[in-house]
């Protein structure tokens, strides 16, 4: 494990000589094809990248932005049902993102939200990451599953995953704006770029519900967690939001009017939510080239599994002042709590950072932005807050605890 800054340039920036050679990348995989996530090789993936960079253009977040808002409705709703009992809203954290997802990467809508429990697919996704993580660093029984047969549940992902995908193809490629209409765009083009074969886009498929589900859904859960401990926070939020409700769009809100110059405080709460509890932990492990590398003056043998991990980077005293205390002003009035901003990297560095960055920040924005301007809320009675980060659970991706909490409807 390697915490600095020469760390984080030499393994992960573009041009590193570092792989991920070695690891539990070795092994995910559908039918010998990897997913954007696991490809070895750097031109395959910077290949892949330009496919999945399309489908999260400007013009297509547009289009994200519309379905985001109606999940985002269907959560009030919810809410409104509800009738201020307490609900567990890292459930909740879940299953927005999950419904998200489900209109943003396949143009279906799941339900979840409505339904108030967990679909099948999203216990299934929870299982494939929690088997990676107690596996840690060995990756090799994972191929072993694989050769002879996975478990049930990985088996099921992957079989919903396909269905998915084959449902979408029954419709017109370009007859919805999501992001399996550039993936099949390419694979129905002349001289595929990337997506040479139905494998491919199985594989990423599985990627598109991995990465638009889990890592929001922490992120979520722990901005509730502040939120719902500190009035204060959701006071300031609201005195921000005000000036901004119905200022582009009568009624509602816009992922323009609420950019960082427009709402500062609010993306302070998502940034600070992202560095005290990051959602990827550890991060991904990269092995040293046979050379090997020298970092911080120590030489790290070649062929050497390191780690950078990003959680470890944004509650280094090192790097940050009260580094494990929730203080959102660092982001704006008291830049004085950040020593060296450099080493706040929620969504890594690199060609391996996350392709869906914009659009998480959109889902973030919007689940909180419409929720504290509609609903106040605190901790339930009987609740003290310790379950969120007690029984936390480190399965790659972090995932919250319970934390109950109680709505009520704004005057």
């Amino acid at each position: 494990m390697a915490l600095s800054l020469d760390a984080q340039h030499k393994v992960h920036v573009a041009g590193s000589a570092c792989s991920k050679r070695n690891s539990a990348y070795e092994a995910v995989n559908y039918n010998g094809h990897a997913n954007l996530d696991t490809i070895m090789n750097h031109k395959d993936h910077r290949w892949r990248r330009q496919i999945w960079d399309k489908a999260f253009s400007t013009k297509s977040l547009e289009a994200y932005e519309l379905y985001a808002r109606e999940v985002v409705y269907e959560w009030l709703e919810k809410l409104e049902s509800l009738q201020g009992q307490p609900i567990n809203t890292s459930l909740y954290s879940a299953l927005i993102p999950f419904d998200n997802m489900g209109r943003m990467g396949f143009s279906v809508n799941f339900g979840s939200i409505k339904a108030g429990k967990e679909n099948p697919m999203l216990h299934y996704l929870e299982v494939t990451l929690g088997t990676l993580a107690k596996l840690g660093m060995i990756w090799w029984p994972i191929a072993l599953l694989q050769a002879f047969g996975s478990s049930n549940d990985h088996i099921n992902f992957q079989k919903l995953a396909c269905q998915m995908v084959d449902k979408r193809r029954e419709v017109a490629t370009d007859e919805h704006e999501d992001i399996m209409k550039y993936f099949l765009q390419d694979y129905n083009s002349k001289e595929p770029k990337a997506m040479h074969h139905m494998d491919v886009i199985y594989s990423d498929a599985q990627a598109v519900m991995t990465g638009g589900t889990d890592t929001i859904a922490a992120v979520l859960s722990f901005a509730f967690y502040y939120m719902a401990r500190d009035s204060t926070v959701r006071d300031k939020l609201r005195s921000e939001l005000e000036p901004l409700f119905g200022r582009t769009v009568s009624g509602e809100f816009t992922n323009l009017d609420l950019g960082e110059a427009e709402a500062p405080y609010l993306n302070a709460v998502i940034n600070e939510t992202m560095r005290v509890d990051n959602p990827t932990c550890a991060n991904g492990p990269r092995m040293t080239p046979p050379e090997g590398l020298e970092i911080d003056g120590v030489f790290i043998p070649g062929e050497t599994l390191l780690f950078v991990p990003i959680y470890s980077m944004h509650t280094s005293a090192k790097y940050f002042k009260q580094p494990n205390s929730f203080i959102p002003e660092r982001w704006t009035t008291r830049p004085d709590l950040v020593i060296d901003k450099r080493a706040y990297h929620p969504f890594l560095l690199g060609p391996y950072s996350c392709v869906g960055r914009r659009l998480a920040i959109i889902v973030l924005r919007f689940t909180i932005a419409y929720t504290v301007w509609n609903y106040d809320f605190k901790f339930a009675p009987g609740e003290d807050g310790t379950s969120i980060h007690r029984d936390m659970i480190n399965q790659a991706i972090l995932k919250a605890g319970p934390l109950q909490c109680v709505f009520n409807k704004r005057a």
